[in-house]
C-alpha cells in the first residue's frame, strides 16, 4: 500500500468527506465497469457500486483495507456481484435446454485480462464442466461435444453418427440434466459471465 492510500484511509476513517470522494470519484467509473462485465446491467452495477462505497463511509471505523484501496473495492464489488446473481438465481423457477445453448468452447475463453477475478470464477467453471462432461456415457458424452463444442447440428450430428434427430436431443437434454445437478453450485458464476445469454423467465 502507497503513502498516499495510507493517508487517504486515514482522513476518510477520520471522517474526510473530501478524501472519500476522491477516492469516489476515482474508482467509480472503472467499478461500474467492472460490475456490468459480471451481471450485465449497467443500472443493478451501478447500484452495486454505490452500496459498496455507502457501505464504506458508514462503516468507515471497522473497515480493514488491508492490500490496497483498490483491491479493497474490486473485491467489495466483486462479491455484490455473486449476491446479486444469487438473489436473482432464487427466482428461477425452471431451466431447460436454450438456458444452457453457449457452446462449450465459450467457456475456456477468459472474460479479460482485466479482471483477474473474474476468471479465477471462470477457470473453476471450466474445470467443474469437464469434470461433468467426461464422466457422461460414451455416446452421450460424443454427442454432446458435438453439439457443444463443435457446433453441429443436431441434424448434422445424427447424419455423422446414423442415428436419428430424436436421439440426438434425447442424449443433449439427458447431459443437460447432468450438468445441471453437478453445476448446481456453480450457476451464481455462471450468471455473473454469461447473465446477457440466460433466460431468467
Amino acid at each position: 500500500m502507497t503513502d498516499i492510500e495510507k493517508t487517504l484511509l486515514c482522513d476518510i476513517k477520520n471522517g474526510n468527506i473530501k478524501s472519500f470522494e476522491l477516492v469516489f470519484k476515482s474508482y467509480y467509473p472503472r467499478l461500474c465497469k467492472y460490475a456490468k462485465s459480471m451481471i450485465h446491467d449497467y443500472d443493478a452495477s451501478a447500484d452495486i457500486v454505490k452500496d459498496v462505497f455507502i457501505r464504506w463511509w458508514q462503516n468507515r471505523l471497522s473497515t480493514l483495507v488491508n492490500t490496497s484501496i483498490s483491491g479493497y473495492l474490486y473485491t467489495s464489488v466483486h462479491n455484490g456481484c455473486i449476491n446479486y446473481s444469487g438473489r436473482i438465481l432464487k427466482n428461477k423457477k425452471t431451466f431447460n435446454e436454450s438456458e444452457l445453448a453457449i457452446p462449450l468452447s465459450e467457456l475456456i475463453s477468459p472474460v479479460s485480462t482485466d479482471y483477474p477475478m473474474a476468471n479465477l470464477a471462470l477457470q473453476e467453471l471450466q474445470a467443474a464442466i469437464e469434470k461433468t462432461v467426461n464422466s457422461l456415457p460414451d455416446h452421450c458424452r460424443e454427442i454432446f461435444i458435438l453439439s457443444r463444442v463443435h457446433h453441429k447440428s443436431h441434424a448434422e450430428i445424427a447424419e455423422m453418427l446414423g442415428i436419428s434427430t430424436n436421439t440426438v436431443k434425447v442424449q443433449i437434454y439427458r447431459a443437460l440434466l447432468k450438468l445441471k445437478l453437478d453445476l448446481k453450485d456453480y450457476f451464481p458464476i455462471i450468471l455473473l459471465i454469461f447473465g446477457n445469454h440466460i433466460s431468467l423467465n
